[in-house]
């Protein structure tokens, strides 16, 4: 099939993160290409800006060489991927944002590899502010030859794109950089919480620990917010903090201490999943009704 225009982007994944990228492809004035799950929400904001709704993935592969993902999951991403693999034309690109696990992204590389479709680990750090602002971080994984077309193609959507390697090491980098992320955000939700416990007054810490070497992003985002009592400042909700962290604990298995570390966080969230408060963000573990 002859593709009727090769600038087209297909996107598949409107979420937190996908929505703010999606939304600067298109200032970029990039041609994308969208397709809907169950929330028409973000659909719709695109659509107004100029965006072509696609019914079908099989749909979108037909007119896209260039195929963005920002999925829930590993396992999600795996059979997108593979569905994908069929209807793309040869050398077509790939460039996947979920946070996937090492064994995952040699499977999907080694996949796209075997049916000559170019795949790209392209990781994220930042939230969803930096995401609407254009301000991501990337940590690609790819062959060396395809690094200058995924870079080309995520600048609208990141201020910092990386070379890391291949997909696996990109899906190590990226699992890194989130058990320092999301360790940092929970230290900083149970700091306030032990301060809320021996009513010690949080704004007056606020001010103090900013000013030392405690300060951080996170604590920039939650607790501003949280002494006003509105506990949505990290924007990332448990249920996704036990999927990564069940990535992450299993992929440092053999460094004991960090292991150690890892796993604690992973059972706080998996208790708090089993609470049945998996759609709340990390932050809301901060509401005194929680």
């Amino acid at each position: 099939m002859v593709r009727k225009n090769k600038e087209n982007i297909g996107f598949i994944g409107l979420g937190v993160m996908g929505l703010g990228m999606a939304k600067n492809l298109m200032k970029a004035k990039r041609r994308l290409h969208i397709v809907a799950n169950q929330n028409r929400k973000p659909v719709e904001q695109l659509k107004s800006a100029g965006a072509v709704e696609v019914a079908t993935i099989g749909e979108m592969t037909g007119n896209c060489q260039t195929i963005i993902l920002c999925l829930p999951n590993a396992s999600i991403s795996s059979k997108i991927i593979l569905s994908m693999l069929r209807e793309l034309e040869p050398d077509s690109l790939i460039i996947d944002c979920t946070t996937i696990d090492p064994k995952t992204a040699n499977s999907n590389a080694i996949a796209c590899k075997e049916a000559n479709i170019r795949y790209a680990g392209a990781s994220l750090a930042g939230g969803q502010q930096q995401s609407h602002d254009g301000m991501l971080g990337a940590i690609i994984g790819c062959p060396k030859a395809d690094f200058d077309a995924v870079n080309t193609i995520l600048t609208p959507c990141c201020d910092v794109i990386e070379y890391f390697g291949d997909a696996v090491a990109a899906a190590r980098t990226k699992l890194i950089s989130n058990f320092l992320a999301l360790s940092t955000a929970t230290l900083v939700v149970e700091t306030m919480k032990v301060a809320r416990e021996f009513n010690i007054d949080w704004e007056k810490f606020y001010k103090v620990a900013s000013r030392g070497s405690g300060n951080s992003m996170s604590l920039q985002r939650i607790v501003p917010k949280a002494i006003e009592k509105d506990y949505s400042g990290y924007v990332f909700s448990i249920s996704h903090a036990v999927k990564d962290f069940e990535y992450i604990a299993d992929f440092l298995k053999h460094s004991e201490d960090a292991s150690a570390i890892s796993q604690l966080l992973l059972s706080i969230y998996l208790k708090a999943l089993n609470a049945d408060t998996g759609q709340k963000n990390i932050s809301e573990r901060l509401d005194p009704d929680f």
